[in-house]
């Protein structure tokens, strides 16, 4: 980074900064094609750590779509958020050049890897799926954590109940963060 002063280098800041925002913005590389094509969505999120104290990016997707097919032939990815974006004069309202956008922002990479629903049709390219039942019992545990980590994120209240049909049918991306840093101005 060119502006060190600017710098968050505390991993455990970026993750509360990164905590706090609602969205982010997912960056995959689409390798579906003849030729790679840099491809960005945004999408709402929930953090965990698991029992190791690896950090772990949720969020739910449609069963079919250009971000699974992407996820499914290319599984690195990298993100951002952005909280507390203000644009201000720099106490000097005629000069243009003075204006800036104060900000924190969060940047990282990971590898992610899609949580099928039990009841999901198979997809084309799709890597294989736990075997056995202590496997899909992990899983699905994984699944329902992530989920609720979401609903209480969004501001549910209590314990969210969910139709099954769409909960056994319904992937959920899990990303293993690799490396998170941050910027604030």
């Amino acid at each position: 980074m060119r502006r060190h002063e600017l710098e968050i280098t505390d991993k455990d800041e970026a993750i509360s900064i990164l905590e706090k925002c609602q969205s982010l913005v997912l960056g995959m590389i689409d390798i579906t094609g003849d030729t790679p094509i840099p491809y960005t969505v945004p999408l709402n999120f929930s953090t965990r750590n698991d029992k190791d104290g690896q950090l772990k990016i949720y969020f739910h997707g449609a069963q079919e779509g250009r971000k699974m097919d992407i996820l499914e032939k290319n599984r690195s990815v990298c993100f951002t958020a952005i909280l507390n974006e203000k644009i201000s004069d720099g106490n000097k309202p005629n000069e243009a050049c003075q204006w800036t956008t104060n900000y924190e922002s969060i940047f990282g990479t990971g590898v992610a890897k899609i949580l099928y629903g039990p009841h999901q049709p198979k997809r084309p390219n799709e890597t294989s799926r736990p075997e056995g039942l202590l496997a899909t019992i992990a899983e699905k545990t994984t699944r329902q954590k992530a989920m609720d980590a979401l609903m209480k994120k969004s501001g549910f209240i209590g314990k969210p109940e969910y139709s099954a049909k769409i909960m056994d049918t319904m992937p959920i991306i899990e990303i293993t963060v690799t490396e998170i840093t941050g910027k604030r101005r």
